[in-house]
Order: C-alpha cells, then sequence, then structure tokens
C-alpha cells in the first residue's frame, strides 16, 4: 500500500502532540538533520554519546517516508550489531504507534516490516534469498568465530598444517618459541581469511606477494571448501551481497532508487563501506551516523577512516559532497562528566595530528544538557598502592550507595573493564570484594564459564557415556594437554556430585550406559552408531537434553549467568553436531564382541567439541547484553556501548591495553585495500598511534556511559613517575610546564585524594 504524503509542517504538529508539551523534541541541529534535503546531498551526521542519535534518526527516517514520498521498501536502514538492529526495530514500531495514537492518518499505513532493518549480515542473507541469488540459496552461515574455527579444522585447510612459527610470526599472531597447535592454528587462520575479506583485498594482487602467497592459497582452499559444503561465514556473505549488486538483476534493483542509512558508522569496514556506496549509487541518497570517538571495533576489521573520510569517499563514488551536522548536546551525563569527558578526548597528542584526521572535523566539543544537576562530585576515583584496597573500597562504596537509598537497585551499577576475566591479572579481586559485602553481580563474560562446576560436571557426563573407560591414551592421535587436564578436571567435579550420594537418579542413569554401550548391537556389513534400543541414532545433543533433565542441573543451570552458559554450550555443540556425522558416535567392535566409540569420533569429540569449550565458553562480544536488576552488572567495555548507567566504575583503566595483534594485522594488510576514505600518509601513522587511538577512545566510552556518577578506581603507585603519568593519560591532563606531575596534581585534578 502507497503512503499518502504530507506536509512537513502537518509531520511536525503530528510530533508535537505526541510530546503533550506543546514543542518539538529536536534541538537546533537535530531539526537541521530531519529537515535535511537528500536530493541535494548525502548527510554526514557526527553524533557524540546521550545525544539523541537514534531518537533524531527515527525521526528523519518518518519524515523520509511521510514527507519525501520514499517507499518503505526502499529503505535501506543498517547498524553494526544486533543489540542496536533490535532497538532501532524497536523505536519505528513505537514511533509508528505513537503517530497513529495522536490521529495521524497516514501513519496507519506504513508497514515497518517492510523496511530493510538490521545488521548488514542479516540484511545480506534477506536480500540475495529474496532476490534468488545462486551463492545465498541452500547455504548454511557459520554464524561465529568457534563455528569458522570448527570449519577450518573439519576442511583440513592447509594452514592447519603449517608447524613453522616463522610463519605465523610473520602476521604478529603467534610469538613462543615452539609452534602453536591445531586449535590455535585455525583459530589465527580465521583472523586472517576475515581480514583478507573484510579489507575487500583482491586475492590475486596477493597471491602474487611472495610473502603472502602461502596465506593466499590458503584463503582459496578456504572458499573452495565453503563451496563443496554450501557453507559460508559473517564476512564472506558481504562479499556475496556485493557480488550479486555487481550483477545484472543486482543493477536493476539498485537504479529503483534506494533510500541508505547507515547508523553507527564509525565501525564500517572497507568492503561494508563499498556495498553502501553501491547501493546508493542511482540515487546518492545516503546518510551516515556515527562518533569517531567511539570507534570500537577495529579487531573485527572496522576502521575510523569510513566515517573520517566519508566526504572523499562521496567525492569518489558519487561526485558530490556530503553535508556534515554534528549533534552534541549531551542530555544523559551529570555536567560535571560532560566536562570530564571533553576534557579526556581532547588533550592527548594522538587526538590532535595536524598531518590526519583522528577526530571529526569541525567537530565542536560536547555541551550538558541533562535533568541531572547538583553541585557534588560526579566524578571521583578510588585509588590505592594495593589493589585489593580499592577494591574493597569499591565494593564499600557501592554498598553505601545502596543503604543511603542514592540508588535504587544494585543493576543501576555497572562496572566497566576492558577484560571482565576473573583472575589475579584480570578483576577477581574486585569480584571477590563485591562476594565479601554480600553484592550480588552478573558477570557472564567472566571467561571462568568452562570452569563453572555444573558446567564440567555436565560436560564429565557427556563424556562418560561416550568413553566411559575415560581413555584417552589411547585415540588415534595426541589430544593437547590442555584438553586432558580439562576433562580430568570434568571428571573430577562429576565425581564431586556423585559420591555426594544427592542425585541417585543421575548416578544409576550414568552407570546404565556402561552397559548400555558394551552392549550395542553391531552389523558387520554396514556403518554402526551409537542408538537407542529401538534403533534411532542418538546424537551428542539428544544426551545432553536427557542429562540436564537430571538434578542438579535442571535447576542448577536456570539463573542468569549459568543459562547463558548453557546457551553457549549448546551452540557450541550444535555447531559441531552440523559438521562431524551430525553428532552421531560411530561404533567399533571390541575383540569380546563388546562394543566402544570409534578412535577418530572420539578424538574428535575431546579435541573439537571439548577443546571449543574450553576456549570459547563466553559470550560472543557483540550479544545483547541483559542488563540485570537487582545485581551489579559487570562488562567490557565494549560491550556497554549503547547503554547507560546511574554510577560507573571504571574498573582498572591503569591496565590499559598495548599494540595487538590486530594493529599489527591492520598494518600489514594496509597496502593492499584500496578504499578512498584511507589516507594517503605513508608512515604518518603505526601501529603504536593506532593502539593509543583505540584505547582513548575506549575508555571515552566508558568515561560517558554514567548519568550521575562517574568512579575509577585502580591502583595509584604514589609519586612514582612511570605511574603517575599513565593517570595522566587516564585522567585526560598534561603535566604542566612539562614537569612530572605528583599525586597532589591529581588531587586538584580530579578532587579526590589518593589514598
Amino acid at each position: 500500500m502507497d503512503v499518502e504524503t504530507i506536509t512537513l509542517d502537518e509531520f511536525y504538529q503530528a510530533i508535537i502532540k505526541t510530546t503533550g508539551n506543546g514543542g518539538l523534541p529536536f534541538n537546533a541541529e537535530q531539526r537541521q538533520a530531519v529537515e535535511h534535503d537528500l536530493k541535494l546531498s548525502p548527510l554526514w551526521v557526527v553524533a557524540g554519546p546521550g545525544t539523541g542519535k537514534t531518537h533524531t534518526l527515527t525521526w528523519l527516517l518518518f519524515k523520509r517516508i511521510l514527507v519525501d514520498g520514499i517507499e518503505p521498501s526502499k529503505i535501506f536502514l543498517t547498524t553494526f550489531t544486533n543489540k542496536a538492529a533490535e532497538e532501532l526495530h524497536s523505536r519505528l514500531i513505537q514511533t509508528k504507534q505513537q503517530l497513529v495514537a495522536v490521529g495521524l492518518s497516514q501513519a496507519e499505513s506504513i508497514d515497518v516490516s517492510h523496511i530493510l532493518c538490521g545488521t548488514l549480515h542479516s540484511l545480506a542473507s534477506k536480500i540475495m534469498e529474496d532476490m534468488r541469488y545462486d551463492k545465498a540459496l541452500r547455504i548454511r552461515i557459520l554464524e561465529d568465530e568457534i563455528t569458522q574455527q570448527f570449519f577450518i579444522r573439519k576442511s583440513r585447510n592447509p594452514l592447519i598444517d603449517i608447524d613453522d612459527s616463522a610463519f605465523w610470526e610473520f602476521y604478529n599472531l603467534w610469538n613462543k618459541p615452539f609452534p602453536p597447535n591445531k586449535a590455535k592454528r585455525s583459530e589465527m587462520a580465521a583472523k586472517l581469511f576475515n581480514r583478507i575479506t573484510e579489507g575487500n583485498i583482491d586475492i590475486n594482487v596477493l597471491l602474487q606477494d611472495t610473502n603472502n602467497e602461502i596465506l593466499a592459497q590458503g584463503y582459496l582452499a578456504y572458499i573452495e571448501s565453503l563451496h563443496e559444503h554450501h557453507r559460508t561465514d559473517l564476512a564472506l556473505l558481504q562479499k556475496h551481497l556485493l557480488e550479486f549488486l555487481e550483477t545484472d538483476i543486482g543493477q536493476q534493483w539498485v537504479n529503483t532508487g534506494l533510500t541508505v542509512i547507515v547508523d553507527e558508522y564509525q565501525d564500517t569496514n572497507p568492503i561494508q563501506e563499498t556495498i553502501y556506496f553501491t547501493l546508493a549509487k542511482s540515487s546518492k541518497d545516503i546518510t551516515v551516523v556515527g562518533d569517531d570517538d567511539q570507534s570500537l571495533y577495529r579487531f573485527r576489521g572496522a576502521t575510523v577512516d569510513s566515517l573520517l573520510y566519508f566526504d572523499q569517499a562521496c567525492e569518489h563514488y558519487l561526485s558530490v559532497k556530503p553535508d556534515p551536522i554534528y549533534l552534541h548536546e549531551n542530555r544523559r551525563s551529570h555536567p560535571k562528566i560532560v566536562e570530564f569527558v571533553n576534557q579526556f578526548i581532547k588533550h592527548h597528542p594522538e587526538m590532535k595530528d595536524p598531518n590526519i584526521r583522528v577526530r571529526a572535523p569541525g567537530k565542536p566539543e560536547m555541551t550538558s544538557n541533562s535533568p541531572i544537576q547538583g553541585d557534588y562530585p560526579a566524578v571521583a576515583s578510588i585509588l590505592n598502592r594495593e589493589i585489593r584496597v580499592a577494591a574493597e573500597q569499591t565494593a564499600d562504596l557501592v554498598k553505601s550507595l545502596k543503604e543511603n537509598q542514592l540508588i535504587e537497585d544494585y543493576g543501576q551499577v555497572a562496572f566497566l573493564t576492558y577484560t571482565t576475566r576473573e583472575s589475579v591479572q584480570g578483576i577477581q579481586q574486585y569480584t571477590d570484594a563485591l562476594a565479601q559485602k554480600g553484592i550480588p553481580f552478573y558477570n557472564p563474560r567472566n571467561k571462568q564459564a568452562h570452569r563453572d562446576q555444573l558446567v564440567q560436571a555436565l560436560i564429565g557426563a557427556l563424556s562418560h557415556i561416550v568413553n566411559p573407560e575415560e581413555n584417552f591414551d589411547g585415540l588415534v592421535a595426541r589430544l593437547p594437554g590442555a584438553v586432558v587436564e580439562y576433562m580430568q578436571s570434568c571428571q573430577f567435579a562429576l565425581s564431586e556430585l556423585i559420591d555426594s550420594g544427592k542425585y541417585p537418579d543421575l548416578e544409576a542413569y550414568l552407570d546404565n550406559w556402561v552397559d548400555d554401550l558394551a552392549q550395542q548391537k553391531f552389523n558387520q556389513e554396514k556403518a554402526n552408531y551409537l542408538a537407542y534400543k529401538k534403533g534411532q541414532n542418538i546424537t551428542l545433543l539428544s544426551l545432553l537434553y536427557r542429562l540436564i533433565a537430571f538434578e542438579p542441573f535442571a535447576t542448577g543451570l536456570t539463573g542468569a549467568e549459568p543459562a547463558g552458559r548453557m546457551k553457549v554450550v549448546n551452540v557450541v555443540l550444535s555447531e559441531y553436531e552440523s559438521m562431524y556425522n551430525e553428532g552421531r558416535m560411530r561404533l567399533k567392535q571390541l575383540p569380546d564382541s563388546s562394543c566402544a566409540v570409534e578412535d577418530w569420533h572420539l578424538y574428535n569429540f575431546y579435541s573439537i567439541f571439548v577443546e571449543g569449550i574450553h576456549d570459547g565458553l563466553s559470550d560472543p562480544e557483540d550479544e545483547a547484553f541483559q542488563v540485570q536488576q537487582g545485581e551489579v552488572n559487570i562488562m567490557t567495555i565494549h560491550q556497554s556501548k549503547g547503554l547507560e548507567f546511574e554510577v560507573a566504575f571504571v574498573i582498572r583503566p591503569d591496565k590499559q591495553p598495548f599494540v595487538s595483534e590486530t594493529n599489527r594485522l591492520e598494518e600489514l594488510f594496509l597496502p593492499y585495500i584500496d578504499s578512498p576514505s584511507l589516507p594517503e600518509v605513508g608512515g604518518l601513522r603505526d601501529d603504536s598511534m593506532r593502539a593509543a587511538e583505540d584505547t582513548i577512545r575506549l575508555f571515552f566510552v566508558a568515561y560517558s556511559r554514567a548519568k550521575r556518577l562517574l568512579v575509577l578506581s585502580g591502583k595509584f603507585a604514589g609519586g612514582r613517575t612511570g605511574n603517575t603519568q599513565k593517570w595522566q593519560r587516564i585522567l585526560g591532563f598534561e603535566p604542566e610546564s612539562g614537569e612530572i606531575a605528583a599525586a597532589r596534581d591529581l588531587k586538584d585534578k580530579l578532587g579526590v585524594q589518593p589514598v
């Protein structure tokens, strides 16, 4: 159904009715963005944290439909993460309902489901399926890193057999004297393959380079195996879409005129940039929204340059300059937090390079227009020579906030950190301090999920069913030592449950399996698989589901954190099954005519599935973080993107990341990437400088999550020069007169005397 258009004034009158206060919910810059005539030029919106980016984007989109007459089916609306895409879709539905509720009849005919809204990966899949593009039909997508690594090992990619450490060292992925094991090689191969795809690198150019010839051959073998097995991965899904857009049918669709709107554009990679401009080639109607200061996903191939040099890309692809608009009015945070965040992002020398854009050109400072006011220390620190003491003081403050009714719920508090691993080098002392004070917390990415006693007991139970003799040494190949040690821990966890005498049903079930396996029927003339007595094959997933029906699994895995762990166990096992005999376990016959699971199947079970659990049992980084009520939410800074909290503790900002493999890989592949958004500056920005930029942006995101109170908690080693310099960077100020600031200078800057 066509949507009847209305005038801009009628559109605004309807919006005013939805607010109920007689005014438009826009400031001057937001209104400028909504009213922008996209027939004249693309729109380049740079929006800082808390400036109403999604709010503006939603009204802009409805203006394009109701006033400009764009058909919903011609709108391509995309963002970076599933979490952000779900929020956008929810906003669209809510906004339509608001307009209908105030009597705007034209809004009733808008079918929001016709808008192409989602992540680029999901939209690529939908478009190619709807258009019946061959490469997207009847294929299964490798949905995550673990699945991709499973496939690389299953298909015996040539890189898996490279045990020469020098090869992996060349790509800055390995620096140990001994070669990586096969699991590590598959992980590193996946990173390299994704870099090639996401960088839109011409594989033929790479193939002709003697330094990269072996890698290029491995990549081509990977592509061939995917095609043979009717698979693809998330990065290649984008490549398939670009190939489709270059076909006759794809060109016809593009030429119908599409409105392209991209949210979180600061996290765009080179192949995505090419896709967006290809989609907008006919209409020249493209809007990008993002914030260069919040670019976090370089480790996934993203480059902030796509946003910083959007004007150059527009001129290259569309022969037109975009109109820049800056949203800078922060409505989230206390004015002192906004002042602190402004000071932090602008003072670093790396963010002020005169030879290259590190921040968006012409970008103003944020201004505060938050309803949260009051003359109190909205930015504070808890610093101590000993992390244990700082952690205890932090937990004391959290408890005090609740006891003094300054927060209603522990769920209003977030601990944001570079890594949520509960270890000595991570934040274990902070989680220990919370536990000692009786403060509940939620930490799904603690990197300890595989060590959960119930998870280990569950893996131990699966192993007992398929390998009751617990034989690891007699398999066809040697298992990695870490896997054997992990299985021993799982066996011990299971033994503790059984020995407690509390779970007789589980004990009886496992005991019966010893006889059931030995007495399996065996036919010499065909392949034999573990089966139930009625003859149907048993899969590992079916065994898992039966096991979790027994106590203590049935009730012990129902909380938010254990349920999340079980979800990942299920995902890993499902993907393992899809590649390895559909989860069936092939049998062999022993000399005494009893049966056992065949060695190769046991080896794969341990070396692929169990190792996948050991290495990867954690929520994906872009998984929609479910904020828990009643618990302090502990999350990575990446996870906190798009969220806000009444109180945010930034934990261990002194434990900052360093030059990583991501920065080095980007340096290595940069010469092979052809993009108008990559500045031609030679060696002006090396990997260490880009790593510093990434760190600054990471903590800018962390600091800007807080609404009422921002607290930095970490180690301060008195007047030590190195430690003081580090805290100067953390806090965002430079030494006066070139001298190293002492502890009292930190006190003056932050208003809190370090302990």
